[in-house]
């Protein structure tokens, strides 16, 4: 299964790498996508290769749209996508954003939603 990593910032290398450990299996391509103000990924990538991973990162984007993403993630055939989260409410819950939501209500995508701590997983995508 093919994952795309959707990084919103850099700033939280340990959790993401915690959450590729716990969520992609060894036998998986993982994609990292990156907003052009994300900074760079370059050591983050090395992490993830450096667990055996085959690691593909995109350029920079500033199209990180609901269609963008999921024609990407079409083409790729990714049956995982996960988005970092952004910010948490006083209560410590996951706070859902435009994206989240847009993919949630996305009509040409099925699959199941899973919530990390600091991660939205996308899990077991069929595409309309």
């Amino acid at each position: 299964m093919t994952t795309l990593l959707l990084l919103r910032t850099t700033d939280h290398r340990s959790a993401i790498i915690e959450t590729v450990d716990t969520v992609v299996s060894l036998t998986e391509p993982v994609y990292l996508i990156r907003p052009n103000k994300a900074g760079s990924i370059a050591r983050l990538s090395d992490d993830v290769r450096a667990r055996g991973l085959c690691c593909a990162t995109t350029p920079p984007t500033a199209d990180t749209t609901v269609d963008a993403l999921v024609r990407y993630a079409e083409t790729v055939n990714a049956g995982r996508i996960c988005v970092e989260i952004r910010d948490h409410t006083p209560a410590g819950k996951a706070r859902v954003d435009d994206l989240v939501q847009g993919l949630l209500l996305y009509d040409d995508i099925t699959g199941k939603l899973r919530v990390h701590d600091h991660i939205f997983v996308f899990a077991e995508l069929v595409y309309a």
